[in-house]
C-alpha cells in the first residue's frame, strides 16, 4: 500500500525530476538551434523592416542595421543582432533621420561597406535645430505609413531629448507586441520538438511511472538527486540575484560550444540514472521489438505517454524547478507529521 506522506511524495518528486531532467535537455536543443539558425537575428530584422521599409522613400530598416550603432552590438560571427536596446535604436534612428539631407557628404568604410552618419560633413549644428533638420528630412517624404508613424512622434515632441524618448516608448510597445507572436509560434514548435526528442529516446511518461511506483530502488535514487538538484538551483537563483542588484547588465547569449557542453551534460546525467527508457537493440531476443519497447503496452498508450511528455518539455525547465521546489516543501511539511504520530 502508498502512503501518502512518504511513497505518493515520492513518486511525485521522481516523475517531477525526471520531467525536469528531459525540460532542461529539450531547453538546450531549443537554444542550440535558436544559435544555428538565428531565428532570433532574422525575427528582430523580418520585425523592422515591416514596419520601416519605406518603399516610397528610404529602407530605414537598412539604414538603422548598418549603422555604426547598431553594427557593435552583434557578435562578430553574426551578420545581425540578436537584440536591440530602445536608447540603441532611438539613437541610430535620429542620427538617420538628420543625415538624410546630407547623404552626398558622408564618409563610407571601403572594409566593412559601413556608412558613418556621424562624419555627416555639415556647420555646427546647435542640439535645439536638429529636431527641425529631422521634421524638415520628415516632410519631404512622400506620403507613406512611415511618415505618418514619424510625423505623429514628432508632433507630439518639444525637443530631440524628448522626441528620442517617445520613439524609445514605441519601439519598446511594438518589439513586445510582436515577440508575443514570436513567442506563440515557439511554443508550437517547442512541443513538436520535445515530442520528438521523447520519441528518440523513447521516454514515455506513462511507463516511467509505472517503474517509479513499482521500483523503490529507483525512487530513492531519484529523490536523493531531485534534492541535490533542487538545492543547487536555490543557490544559483540566490547568487544570481546578488549579482543582478549589483549589475545593470543582460544575460550573456551562450556560444554554440557552451549550448553543446551543457546538452551533452544533461544527456549524460540523464543515462546515468538508469530509467526505463531508449530503444532495445537485443536482435536475439525472443521477444518482438513492441514487447521489448513499448514493456506491453498499446499504441495509443504510448503515444500518449510520449505528447504528455513532450508537452511536459515544452513548459520550461523554471516551471518544474518550481513545481519541485513546491512538492519538497509540503515533504517537509509532512515529514514531522508523520514522526509525531510514531510516538
Amino acid at each position: 500500500m502508498l502512503n501518502f506522506s512518504s511513497d505518493i511524495i515520492e513518486i511525485a518528486i521522481s516523475i517531477v525530476f525526471v520531467v525536469l531532467l528531459f525540460s532542461i535537455f529539450h531547453s538546450g536543443v531549443m537554444e542550440l538551434l535558436q544559435i544555428l539558425l538565428r531565428s532570433r537575428n532574422h525575427f528582430l530584422l523580418s520585425s523592422l523592416n515591416k514596419v520601416f521599409n519605406d518603399r516610397s522613400n528610404i529602407n530605414l530598416c537598412e539604414k538603422i542595421f548598418t549603422h555604426p550603432i547598431i553594427k557593435t552590438t552583434k557578435p562578430q560571427s553574426q551578420t545581425l543582432p540578436a537584440y536591440i536596446s530602445s536608447d540603441f535604436f532611438s539613437d541610430s534612428m535620429i542620427s538617420v533621420l538628420n543625415g538624410l539631407n546630407e547623404l552626398d557628404s558622408v564618409t563610407v568604410d571601403k572594409v566593412s561597406d559601413i556608412t558613418n552618419y556621424n562624419d555627416i560633413n555639415t556647420k555646427k549644428i546647435e542640439v535645439d535645430t536638429v529636431l527641425d533638420t529631422i521634421k524638415t528630412n520628415v516632410a519631404n517624404f512622400k506620403h507613406s505609413p512611415v511618415k505618418v508613424l514619424l510625423n505623429s512622434i514628432l508632433l507630439q515632441s518639444d525637443s530631440i531629448e524628448d522626441f528620442r524618448n517617445k520613439l524609445g516608448r514605441w519601439y519598446d510597445g511594438y518589439m513586445e507586441r510582436v515577440s508575443s507572436q514570436y513567442k506563440r509560434k515557439l511554443m508550437f514548435y517547442s512541443m513538436l520538438l520535445g515530442i520528438s526528442v521523447a520519441v528518440i529516446f523513447n521516454a514515455n511518461v506513462i511507463v516511467l511511472l509505472k517503474a517509479i511506483q513499482q521500483d523503490k530502488t529507483l525512487r530513492t535514487a531519484l529523490v536523493i538527486k531531485a534534492e541535490l538538484l533542487n538545492n543547487e538551483h536555490a543557490a544559483q537563483i540566490q547568487n544570481e540575484s546578488k549579482v543582478n542588484s549589483d549589475s545593470a547588465t543582460t544575460g550573456k547569449i551562450k556560444t554554440t560550444e557552451e549550448a553543446i557542453n551543457n546538452l551533452k551534460n544533461v544527456a549524460a546525467e540523464i543515462n546515468q540514472i538508469g530509467l526505463p527508457i531508449g530503444w532495445s537493440k537485443e536482435p536475439d531476443s525472443k521477444l518482438s521489438f513492441i514487447e521489448r519497447n513499448f514493456k506491453g503496452a498499446g499504441f495509443w498508450e504510448i503515444a500518449f505517454g510520449w505528447i504528455l511528455m513532450g508537452i511536459g518539455m515544452s513548459f520550461g525547465s523554471e516551471y518544474w524547478f518550481n513545481i519541485l521546489s513546491k512538492i519538497f516543501q509540503i515533504r517537509g511539511v509532512v515529514k514531522p507529521t508523520k514522526k509525531e504520530n510514531s510516538k
